[in-house]
Order: structure tokens, then C-alpha cells, then sequence
């Protein structure tokens, strides 16, 4: 799943959205958590990923069904 650096600091879901993206693996909270402790995240989006924009990434992974 596309993960896309919003302007105000947030972070969206879309494949097709515009803007520098990051994929990590679909409805894998561990991928999440290793890509955030890592700062691969933050590296591939070329900015800082707040706690806030975390935990809803956390949230909606959870929320998606395995592949």
C-alpha cells in the first residue's frame, strides 16, 4: 500500500495520489513499526512522521484484511 507526505504534516493512502510515496506492505503493522523505527519511513517520504500520522497508519492497517 501507497503511503503519500501530505503538506500539513499528515500522511495519506492512495496508489494513484500525487506527491512523494512510500509503499509498505498491505495490513502488516509490523512492517509499519519496523519502517517507522528505522526512519525508512521518514527517508522515503523526505520528512518527519509525526506520532500522530503513526498511529493512524497503525489504525488503518489493522483495519484492512490480509491479502
Amino acid at each position: 500500500m501507497r503511503v503519500v507526505a501530505d503538506g500539513d504534516g499528515s500522511v495519506a493512502i492512495g496508489r494513484t495520489l500525487p506527491g512523494r510515496g512510500a509503499w509498505l506492505c498491505r495490513a502488516s503493522t509490523s512492517c509499519l513499526d519496523l519502517a517507522i523505527r528505522r526512519h525508512g519511513l521518514a527517508r522515503s517520504l523526505r520528512t518527519s512522521v509525526s506520532a500522530t500520522a503513526a498511529a493512524e497508519l497503525r489504525s488503518v492497517l489493522g483495519a484492512h484484511p490480509g491479502p
